[in-house]
């Protein structure tokens, strides 16, 4: 009796000895996975039953030890956890779970509780210990089943009975556990040897030549496929991800985007098999709509750009003769006329005599100033200093008013593209103009979205619509139809530049609404959302889809079609001001000629009398000398 007593406390030593040696096992490992995934937190949860002595001995040292490195962490059992995990998931901490299982009740009630919530916003690190029961263990091997929620996103750690392998699960399918190693337990427990980030991800980002349904729209200008190749921007973001997640393609063609079947309550078309989820991706120009997200889910946005209204560019005739003045304002035009006349003014006090006649010479001065502006040589330079003085100012002037002249007409002129609408309103209240859009195309709901400022406006603009059936099938056809026609073409801005070399007349456009974002779809909750995501967010990194993006929004530079001969009513505003000139040379020519034979005949009386005047004093001169 009196070596019990000793016997029990040597027994409870070594059991502790070696409960704290798996605590020493566990601390490392969790400070590891703690490091690796920048974790706020942890959580413990242990079995659904009371802890025993062992166990709580085992977690409350990693606690301590995962304490003393500031790391916070909690413990909990499975009956607990539920109601635990509701209190952090609405923050924006980033957990790491840790969950032991022993035996399968255990797995089950994991399992079960799982389904009510998301695996993908914690990392969990999923502890199979070593001393649980044989089927565990053999699940831990060889998963048969898939773990509720557990998808492509989801970060679940795994550690095997006694393996030191710490793999990595996740599911691509239903029912389809996918597992990698990542690392292993160094010894000692120093924590964990990781593999190379580059090579796990290669394995996980794969699916393995799995076959996927890819469903399109026919007639799509940005999906197109030839020969098991595939062309267009959609076309070739899907053969970017085809080459990075290593599947095989399977395509589905639909006539239409389709919509909702108000009978039936079904969608039809394109929508429709995203939503029966007969197809798993769909691989055509759709916009992100806020209505439609209960029914599909978008994958990241490969493109964003304007609607916008084209049309066929007015003739120069058009362009209105108003621009010549409008080069400068009406306070600059009426500062030149006054500088001028002052200037006439100024020269022809300067030069009046008191014989000479004063009209005739601001006449003359006047023509001089012009002359001066329209850079003529003066007759001569004259000698007096107030006169060179007042020339030279209106030389500078005129010089200085015709630079800024010249730059602003060749820029309004020489590159000169008119477009008599710029705002939507303008254009609907114009009403000239009927608006198409391709037949086959979601924009006939989506650019509903946009509205015009006022109610009538609106109205007017859908009455301008031109119904779905008379519309044309692809941007080819558009193009075409709008310069026979009178009607604007309204298309998402990738219309133009995918046939910009086969427009056969020049056009102008205006963007209208809001910017939309091209995405493409798949069905709520698929599995692959997650593992295109992160290839589309690769390919935005590594600058494929700005790639793209420049090959298919970029005006080509090349193929541009030959000038045409200019006609004779295009150049009206100059020949109409050289008819204007000769018609003022004319009158000018005219009024010259006859008004020095006027002012010789009117003077006539006047010369007599100062002859005679001149003759008396001659003879009284003479007689007073005699």
């Amino acid at each position: 009796m009196k070596f019990s007593i000793p016997l029990i406390f040597f027994i409870t030593f070594i059991l502790a000895f070696f409960k704290l040696n798996g605590a020493h096992y566990h601390g490392p490992l969790l400070k590891a996975v703690h490091s690796k995934y920048k974790t706020n937190g942890g959580i413990i949860v242990s079995g659904t039953g009371h802890m025993s002595f062992g166990r709580t001995t085992i977690w409350h040292e990693a606690v301590r030890m995962l304490s003393n490195d500031g790391i916070f962490t909690v413990i909990v059992n499975l009956r607990q956890f539920g109601d635990k995990l509701k209190s952090y998931s609405g923050g924006r901490m980033s957990l790491l779970i840790v969950i032991a299982i022993d035996t399968v009740e255990e797995l089950h009630s994991f399992e079960s509780m799982s389904k009510d919530f998301h695996l993908s916003y914690a990392v969990w690190l999923i502890l199979f210990s070593r001393d649980a029961s044989q089927d565990v263990c053999d699940f831990c091997r060889n998963p048969h089943d898939s773990l509720s929620n557990l998808g492509f996103g989801s970060k679940v750690l795994v550690s095997c009975c006694d393996s030191d392998m710490i793999e990595e699960w996740w599911s691509i399918g239903e029912n389809r556990i996918e597992r990698q190693e990542l690392g292993r337990l160094m010894d000692d427990n120093q924590g964990i040897l990781w593999l190379s980030e580059e090579l796990v991800n290669r394995r996980r980002y794969s699916l393995n030549g799995q076959e996927l349904r890819i469903v399109t729209v026919q007639d799509s200008f940005s999906f197109q496929e030839k020969n098991g190749t595939y062309y267009g921007f959609l076309g070739e973001i899907l053969k970017e991800l085809r080459e990075a997640m290593n599947f095989t393609v399977s395509i589905i063609y639909e006539e239409g985007y389709g919509a909702l079947n108000l009978k039936t309550g079904n969608y039809t078309g394109y929508i429709g098999r995203i939503h029966r989820r007969e197809a798993d991706l769909g691989v055509a120009q759709y916009f992100i709509r806020k209505e439609l997200l209960h029914v599909l889910s978008y994958t990241s946005p490969v493109l964003s750009g304007y609607f916008e209204f084209h049309f066929r560019k007015p003739d120069a005739v058009n362009v209105p003769w108003n621009v010549y003045l409008k080069v400068f304002t009406g306070h600059v035009w009426m500062a030149i006329l006054s500088l001028i006349l002052t200037s006439t003014l100024l020269l022809t006090l300067i030069t009046y005599r008191r014989r000479s006649h004063f009209v005739p010479l601001l006449f003359e001065n006047h023509l001089i100033v012009w002359d001066i502006y329209c850079q003529q040589a003066l007759p001569a330079f004259p000698d007096k200093t107030p006169l060179r003085i007042v020339y030279i100012s209106l030389a500078l002037s005129a010089l200085v008013t015709l630079s800024a002249y010249s730059a602003s007409i060749i820029s309004q002129l020489a590159v000169f593209s008119y477009s008599p609408f710029r705002t939507p309103e303008e254009f609907v209240e114009d009403g000239s103009y009927k608006i198409i859009r391709l037949r086959n195309t979601p924009s006939h709901s989506t650019v509903m979205d946009y509205e015009l400022s006022d109610e009538k406006l609106m109205k007017k603009f859908e009455s301008l619509l031109q119904l779905r059936d008379l519309n044309p099938r692809n941007p080819q056809e558009a193009f075409e139809q709008i310069c026979r026609e009178r009607v604007a073409f309204l298309a998402f801005e990738t219309a133009k530049t995918a046939v910009n070399n086969e427009i056969p007349c020049e056009i102008t456009s205006f963007k209208f609404g809001p910017v939309y974002h091209v995405a493409m779809l798949m069905p709520l909750g698929s599995s692959y959302m997650d593992l295109i995501n992160h290839h589309i967010q690769q390919f935005k990194d590594n600058g494929i889809l700005r790639r793209l993006k420049r090959k298919y929004s970029t005006v080509p530079r090349g193929n541009k079609s030959a000038l045409a001969p200019v006609e004779i009513h295009e150049i009206a505003p100059i020949l109409f001001m050289l008819a204007f000139a000769f018609l003022i040379a004319f009158i000018i020519f005219i009024s010259e000629m006859n008004y020095d034979p006027f002012t010789k005949e009117l003077h006539k009386p006047r010369r007599r009398k100062t002859r005679k005047r001149r003759a008396k004093a001659g003879h009284f001169h003479l007689r007073h000398r005699i």
